[in-house]
């Protein structure tokens, strides 16, 4: 259940390029025999070679697509409207359907020291979401025994939006299911894994305004954020 899960964000995440670099990741899946699960990245550049990054193992794929061919991938991420996602673009991510971020690397531009846009996008990175987290077992047990605030840190790219993205779950199904609000400022979750858990989620939100609001409104046992980066 857990690869078909993830095999159908990878399809989701595939589905936005063009033909030739489809096939190319296909390809390389099949002639390497790797299982689509194991997949967290696609790495595209206009200059630099394209990749895909395999249990953490870096592979390249070939020359770098172009700029046109970027360009064209960059729209279709936006859904052909790039002014609207500029506000996430100038952050350097674009969420798609199920919890995809899209890096974004490009050209910035600033006014009064603000960053106001991002051009000649130059590198997407499409980072597949996992479903369940080998260690969110144990972060359970360990909630489970203090009851108490628990933060998770690690390096980049080491599981810890996976591993609340489990522990979501668990902490809102099971015998004793508590009441539990994520604050998913990115839009990471997909609502659709939580349909048989008691698991709110506040998509879009900044994450001190959603924070208060699933306390004050929502009368969360659980208030569970991703990446905490102000002092707010």
């Amino acid at each position: 259940m857990v690869e078909k899960e993830k095999r159908t964000a990878l399809s989701r995440a595939v589905g936005y390029l063009n033909d030739e670099i489809s096939a190319t990741v296909r390809d390389y899946l099949r002639r390497s025999r790797t299982s689509e699960a194991d997949v967290n990245e696609i790495r595209l550049r206009a200059y630099g070679p394209m990749g895909v990054t395999v249990s953490g193992r870096n592979v390249s794929l070939g020359k770098g697509v172009g700029v046109e061919v970027m360009r064209e991938i960059f729209k279709r991420v936006c859904g052909g409207a790039v002014f609207a996602h500029r506000d996430d673009v100038c952050s350097g991510f674009v969420t798609l359907e199920g919890g995809i971020r899209v890096g974004v690397s490009g050209q910035a531009r600033y006014e009064g020291g603000r960053i106001v846009g991002v051009g000649e996008i130059s590198a997407l990175v499409f980072r597949i979401p996992g479903r369940e987290c080998s260690f969110a077992r144990e972060l359970y047990a360990e909630w489970l025994l203090h009851r108490g605030g628990m933060l998770i840190c690690s390096r980049a790219g080491e599981g810890k939006t996976t591993a609340i993205r489990s522990l979501s779950r668990m902490i809102g199904s099971g015998e004793r299911p508590r009441r539990v609000v994520v604050v998913d400022e990115r839009c990471e979750f997909d609502r659709s894994a939580y349909t048989n858990a008691h698991v709110d989620i506040l998509g879009g939100y900044k994450r001190a305004l959603g924070v208060d609001i699933a306390i004050r409104t929502m009368s969360a046992e659980g208030v569970i954020v991703d990446e905490i980066g102000s002092r707010e």
